[in-house]
Order: structure tokens, then sequence, then C-alpha cells
């Protein structure tokens, strides 16, 4: 057994997550402006890339009650203002990339503990 993870993910939001987040705003009348030709394309490469999506819907209350509770992480997040009613339409997915793996686990996954369980799912 060596110390190094049998898994490594980075969190990443790819472009329909920033999606989300525009027409949710828009829904409450925050206009966002169109991002530039580079920051689209970032997104777009950040969502090609992602190998990994979890389903949060069951505790997506809880996920905003526990961001909301450090509102000084807040401040000028676009997340705090998105009204309640529309965080399961935004935030119901986790979305990663997946950038080490020594289980050979395909993707794309939904679990990041596939492969790494003792009976070997």
């Amino acid at each position: 057994m060596t110390d190094i993870p049998a898994k490594l993910y980075f969190k990443a939001h790819g472009i329909s997550h920033w999606n989300r987040i525009c027409e949710a705003l828009a829904q409450v009348g925050i206009a966002r402006a169109a991002p530039d030709s580079h920051q689209w394309q970032q997104w777009e490469w950040v969502e090609r890339q992602i190998t990994t999506t979890i389903d949060v819907k069951d505790v997506v209350d809880r996920k905003r009650e526990a961001l909301l509770a450090h509102s000084s992480q807040l401040n000028s997040s676009l997340a705090a203002r998105i009204p309640a009613e529309l965080w399961p339409l935004v935030f119901s997915a986790e979305t990663f990339i997946r950038t080490h793996d020594t289980t050979h686990a395909p993707t794309p996954e939904d679990d990041l503990f596939t492969g790494l369980r003792p009976d070997g799912s």
C-alpha cells in the first residue's frame, strides 16, 4: 500500500453549469453580460474534460443551507443571489474531472468510489 491515492478528482464547472446559472439569474431579472469568446472556450473545454457527475438533488437543500451558513464566502457570489426554489435547477449535480486513477474504473462515472470498494465495484 502506498500513500498515493487510487483516484484524484478536480471539481469542475463546465459550460452547462454556467448556462444553468445564467438561466436562473435571468428568471429573477438579473442580467449577466455574455462571456467573451475566450471564457466560453474555456468552459467548453472544461465540459469536455468532465468524467464524473454526481446527482445531489436529494441533498440540494442542505447544500444550500451549508453554503449560506458561510455568508462571508458568498458576498459576491452568484449562488447567493439565486432563490431557493431555483437551486435544484442549477445545483443538483456536482461535476468532476478525474485526473488520476489506478482502479481503471470506466468513465463517465456517477460514483466517486467506483473501483475502490473491497468487492471491486
